[in-house]
C-alpha cells in the first residue's frame, strides 16, 4: 500500500532529493517579508488613560489604608500585656472518633481478604500461545519482506516460555544487499 516510487537508480535518487531539500531550505532562509510588521501609530489620548490613572491611584490608596488597619490591630496586640485575651484555648475534639476508628478496621480487613482472593487466583493469560502466536508472525514478517531483516529485542533477552519477556519492544531492522 506504501510501496516507494520505483526509481532507475537509487543513490541517484537520493541525491536528487538532497539537492533540492537544500534549494528549498535556501530559499526559505533568504525570503523576504511582504507584510508591514511595524507597530502602527497610537493617538496621544490612547497612551494617557486618565481614567485609569485615577482608577490605579484610588485602588493603591485603599490598599494603604486596609495595611495601616491591620497594622494598628498588630500594635494594639503587641501592647496588650493578657495574652489569654487574644489567645483562646481551643481543643479540636470528634464525636464520631471511635465510629470513624471501627469503620477504618472493617474496611482494612476487607481489603486484606480481596488481596488474599486476588492473590490465590489463576492467570488467565496463557504466554506459551503468546510465544507461539509471536513465532508465526515473525514468520509472516519474513514471507513478505522485500529484503533481509534481523529481528531485534531492546532487552537482548529471547522470547521463550521459561523467561518469557513479552513487555519488551522489537525493533525491526533492515539490511540492505547489493547483487
Amino acid at each position: 500500500m506504501f510501496r516507494a516510487i520505483p526509481v532507475a537508480n537509487k543513490i541517484l535518487d537520493k541525491r536528487e532529493h538532497e539537492r533540492r531539500k537544500q534549494l528549498h531550505e535556501k530559499k526559505l532562509r533568504e525570503i523576504k517579508c511582504s507584510v508591514d510588521q511595524e507597530r502602527p501609530a497610537t493617538f496621544g489620548v490612547l497612551r494617557n488613560n486618565k481614567k485609569r490613572q485615577q482608577l490605579k491611584e484610588d485602588r493603591i490608596i485603599e490598599i494603604e489604608r486596609e495595611n495601616r488597619i491591620l497594622l494598628d490591630k498588630l500594635t494594639n496586640i503587641m501592647k496588650d500585656k493578657n495574652p489569654s485575651s487574644t489567645q483562646r484555648d481551643f481543643r479540636v475534639r470528634s464525636l464520631n472518633k471511635d465510629f470513624r476508628k471501627r469503620q477504618l478496621m472493617q474496611i482494612s480487613i476487607e481489603n486484606q481478604y480481596i488481596l488474599k482472593r486476588i492473590q490465590e487466583q489463576k492467570s488467565s493469560y496463557d504466554r506459551h500461545s503468546w510465544v507461539e502466536s509471536h513465532k508465526q508472525s515473525e514468520g509472516y514478517l519474513k514471507n513478505i519482506s522485500q529484503y533481509p531483516f534481523q529481528l531485534h529485542s531492546s532487552t537482548n533477552q529471547s522470547l521463550h516460555p521459561e523467561g518469557t519477556n513479552l513487555r519488551g519492544s522489537l525493533e525491526v531492522k533492515y539490511m540492505v544487499c547489493t547483487r
